[in-house]
């Protein structure tokens, strides 16, 4: 709006306000972890002099569009020179030339070469303790306070900034190339670190990291199923699988002891289980 403004002639100018010192409605919410975060990023807040001052020179100014933001160039450096900082800020600092085989940065060597020396049947306990360090040091707790590994990091308050920022320290720290949809496609700290043992060199993960990783995703998904007749129908579709799942166990299996869970009829389900009941 403002540009069709100037093409008419018409004054305006919009401001893309950066962080302001004093608590504002909009950021009254954000806590210290939050402001540590984002000066990490590199935005520093505005004392609401400075912040005044930059609205008067904006008025005098004739650019349609001005971004009034304190940015701290040193803490820009970092991500330009591992490749994370945002198109609009590049050319704010310079990035180091990058040869075309680059050797992995020594935070991820160092790390590979303690995987290395780990035991096959320590390794997945070894990456999950990389893990929680990044999560605490990203919410601004003190690493190890991510007791539950199983629990969603949604629930420990992870949101889009945070849930990239984790993508980057991890991909720092053990050089692999992170997927942005990391958290939102391994929900928790223990399939998190399943899926990156996956990834780094030596025998990986067992069998049942698949397994687990979907079961991760189920737990999430049934922590926002609206209580209505869908609750209904996954509810007795987990007992239905459950019970399979407990004659499997026990080497008992019959394929026609029961209906099959992925296309039986709610009638059907039911009159399993009461039959399982009844006999149990």
């Amino acid at each position: 709006m403002v540009r069709r403004r100037h093409a008419l002639g018409l004054p305006g100018v919009s401001l893309a306000w950066g962080l302001w010192a004093p608590a504002s409605a909009m950021t009254a919410g954000l806590d210290a972890a939050d402001r540590a975060r984002l000066g990490r990023s590199g935005l520093r807040a505005l004392p609401a002099e400075d912040a005044l001052a930059l609205f008067d020179a904006a008025l005098s100014d004739d650019r349609a569009v001005l971004v009034p933001a304190l940015l701290d160039t040193e803490a820009l450096r970092p991500r330009a020179a591992d490749g994370t900082l945002p198109p609009m800020l590049r050319g704010l600092v310079r990035a180091p030339a990058r040869p075309a085989a680059a050797a992995p940065p020594a935070e991820a060597a160092t790390f590979a070469e303690t995987l290395a020396r780990t035991p096959a049947a320590d390794r997945e306990q070894t990456v999950l303790d990389l893990v929680r360090t990044h999560i605490a040091a990203v919410l601004g707790h003190t690493a190890g306070t991510v007791a539950d590994p199983g629990r969603t990091l949604q629930d420990l308050g992870f949101d889009s900034l945070t849930s990239v920022e984790l993508r980057n320290r991890l991909g720092a720290a053990t050089g692999l190339r992170l997927p942005s949809t990391l958290v939102f496609d391994h929900p928790s700290a223990a399939a998190i670190a399943r899926h990156v043992l996956s990834l780094l060199p030596g025998d990986g993960p067992g069998p049942e990291s698949g397994v687990l990783d979907q079961l991760d995703r189920l737990e999430s998904a049934l922590r926002t199923l609206p209580d209505d007749g869908t609750a209904t129908k996954v509810d007795l579709r987990l007992r239905a699988l459950l019970a399979r799942w407990g004659e499997a166990r026990a080497g008992a299996v019959d394929e026609d002891s029961g209906p099959d869970v992925a296309s039986a009829t709610d009638d059907e389900l039911f009159g399993y289980l009461d039959n399982e009941l009844e006999t149990s």
